[in-house]
């Protein structure tokens, strides 16, 4: 049987240490991006374009790669519960790129970009066809 020296209890301790300073400073208000997650259920605030999407909320899901549209305000634009409103949820490094559904023409989406506001706000800016660009402010839902 081995025996365990010193320098082997220290460095095991080290490592601890290390991993609970990474957790603490995680867990510092501000420091958001390090756990921010997308997942959840979102609601539309504000929209330069598709202002009728307003109120509506989402599902968003990393396993699933989208976000499906739980209940909406306007029943006119054509979206329907159970769409995917966003698709192809990547991330890399602090930039978060989707696909949308262009406001335009519901059944083709365009590439977005989501910028994190706050750990319960997000901002999704893209181009659109018509010349005007598509920004949406998003704010979490907390049940």
């Amino acid at each position: 049987m081995k025996k365990i020296t010193d320098s082997g209890i220290t460095d095991f301790l080290f490592v601890v240490f290390l991993l609970v300073s990474c957790n603490v400073i995680k867990a510092i208000p501000g420091n958001f991006n390090n756990s921010f997650t997308l997942n959840g259920r979102w609601k539309l605030e504000s929209a330069n374009t598709g202002k009728n999407l307003v109120g509506a909320t989402i599902d968003v899901s990393a396993i699933a790669s989208n976000a499906v549209v739980v209940d909406k305000s306007d029943p006119q634009d054509g979206i329907k519960p159970g769409q995917a409103l966003w698709k192809q949820i990547s991330a890399d490094g602090s930039s978060i790129s989707v696909q949308v559904l262009r406001p335009e023409n519901r059944t083709a989406y365009m590439p977005a970009t989501i910028t994190v506001l706050n750990a319960d706000q997000i901002k999704l800016a893209a181009g659109a066809t018509d010349g005007t660009p598509l920004v949406q402010t998003w704010t979490r839902v907390i049940e």
